[in-house]
């Protein structure tokens, strides 16, 4: 899988991009017009706990029979108590089951 910096979408390099968007977004809180749109798209485009739960949870989400996706899933549900209201929520509500 490449890395989120090297995604590209149509020659774009989209993953850079979005890696500066999430910078600026810290830096600066989201009063941009590109941190409205990507919000306005998916509010959770800058979460504050990190893009690899946000790729695994997607992945798990598209995927959920995925032995990888199954294993995440039961990670997740052992350390709930962990997780961030959020997180918690979003799993809940993609009725991500670990089997």
């Amino acid at each position: 899988m490449a890395e989120t910096h090297d995604t590209l979408h149509e020659g774009f390099c989209l993953g850079r991009w979005l890696i500066k968007q999430r910078y600026r977004a810290n830096k600066t809180g989201h009063s941009f017009p590109a941190a409205r749109a990507l919000t306005a798209i998916d509010p959770w485009w800058n979460s504050p706990w990190g893009m690899a739960w946000q790729r695994a949870y997607h992945h798990a989400q598209t995927h959920p029979r995925h032995p990888a996706a199954r294993r995440w899933a039961q990670k997740q549900q052992r350390g709930w108590l962990l997780l961030h209201p959020h997180q918690q929520h979003l799993f809940t509500t993609a009725s991500l089951v670990a089997i």
